[in-house]
């Protein structure tokens, strides 16, 4: 049997249709003819045929790819920067460690990666057996993303490592490690439409009883990926915005929610976060369509404007890619404050906006008018907002017709 890791080192442009015609005859081929798909609903992680093959024709360039071991993962004996013949090393193989680019040394446990084929991750194992997964950090340099090592997650995109090419920040032997795409024939990959829900209660509210209704009928953030239900307080204070009319300041409150979202890390494993409250009838597979759209690739930091009022983007349903949460969880804490009379969408917008991210538009995301006959128009996917079950169950009964 031909060793189809072995071969694609030496793999051509003009090689390509070969190559694929013999992983089509081979089942543990990891360059398989059938696609691999990430352990995260909606999206691909490798596509069939030929992005397949070029995804990792270009980790070959960056390193050697051993035999195809017997639990279906491929065995990395090293991997080299393009420029200068280094090898990738973990020298203590402990959570939270910057990789460096450090003299070769085959055979060495710091230096033997695995790929797993299925979720396109690249690990090490530690001193107790478990594996570590190479992470890129959350912001960019001139040489790219450092490189550390972190806990394995399922959907997390930063632990996407295929297809990308390993950079020093310095030619010397030791240096930190980086990586950034191989060029721009290798694209990046888009997002997919996984969802991590959250909304916040108050305890012995009417909140309650909407919140009792979606779970109920498995509707709003019952119909995500992954759910939160998070307990809140009433400040007790409203501001008049004058035309835009009153709302609860509650960004005091919505803040030390975000602090547990990011704690918790449940985002890491979805796609897109989505903040709704509870008085939001919404359907998630409506907002997988709209999102799936955007086309938005997993290496851009986002958010989605929803609405033509006020400043685009409101509290009833809000919703940030995965990078987005990353970076807020990173620099939110000390690069954005509030104010006393701020509510927690304008406290956050503000502060995306502050942090550079990028937003998409859907301005038919969000109907705003508070009228069971509106939910029938299926152009939006929330509707807000409902304040009791029998309105709330009435506007989802028109929406889903």
């Amino acid at each position: 049997m031909i060793d189809h890791a072995e071969r694609v080192e030496l793999l051509s442009c003009d090689e390509v249709s070969e190559l694929e015609r013999l992983a089509e005859q081979s089942p543990c081929s990891p360059c398989g003819g059938s696609a691999r798909v990430r352990r995260r609903m909606g999206m691909m992680a490798v596509a069939t045929g030929m992005s397949a093959l070029m995804g990792t024709a270009w980790l070959a360039k960056s390193g050697h790819l051993g035999r195809l071991a017997a639990d279906g993962q491929i065995r990395l004996e090293q991997l080299k920067d393009s420029d200068h013949g280094r090898c990738l090393t973990a020298t203590t193989r402990k959570p939270g460690e910057n990789l460096v680019l450090g003299k070769c040394n085959p055979g060495s446990p710091d230096q033997a990666f695995t790929l797993n084929k299925e979720s396109n991750t690249i690990s090490i194992q530690d001193d107790k057996g478990q594996d570590m997964c190479l992470t890129q950090a959350g912001f960019e340099t001139k040489d790219g993303r450092p490189l550390l090592l972190d806990q394995c997650r399922p959907g997390y995109d930063l632990q996407w490592i295929v297809g990308m090419c390993f950079k020093g920040d310095t030619p010397n032997v030791g240096t930190q490690a980086f990586v950034k795409p191989c060029g721009p024939q290798q694209p990046v990959p888009e997002m997919g439409t996984s969802l991590f829900c959250w909304m916040v209660i108050i305890p012995d509210s009417f909140e309650v009883e909407l919140k009792n209704a979606a779970e109920a009928r498995a509707s709003g953030i019952y119909g995500c990926d992954e759910h939160k239900v998070y307990k809140g307080w009433d400040t007790g204070e409203k501001f008049d915005a004058g035309n835009d009319g009153q709302y609860a300041v509650n960004a005091v409150v919505f803040l030390k929610m975000w602090q547990e979202v990011f704690k918790e890390e449940r985002y890491m494993e979805h796609d897109w976060t989505v903040k709704v409250d509870p008085d939001t009838v919404w359907l998630p597979d409506r907002l997988r369509g709209r999102l799936a759209a955007f086309g938005a690739h997993i290496n851009k930091a986002v958010y989605v404007k929803n609405t033509e009022l006020s400043f685009g983007f409101l509290g009833p349903i809000e919703i940030i890619s995965q990078l987005a949460v990353v970076k807020l969880a990173e620099h939110s804490h000390n690069n954005c404050s509030y104010t006393d009379h701020q509510g927690e969408d304008g406290w956050l917008v503000q502060c995306m906006d502050r942090l550079g991210f990028g937003f998409q538009t859907d301005t038919k995301i969000l109907n705003s008018l508070s009228r069971v006959g509106e939910c029938w128009n299926q152009d939006f996917v929330a509707f807000h907002f409902y304040k009791d079950a029998d309105s709330w169950n009435a506007c989802l009964d028109s929406s889903v017709r």
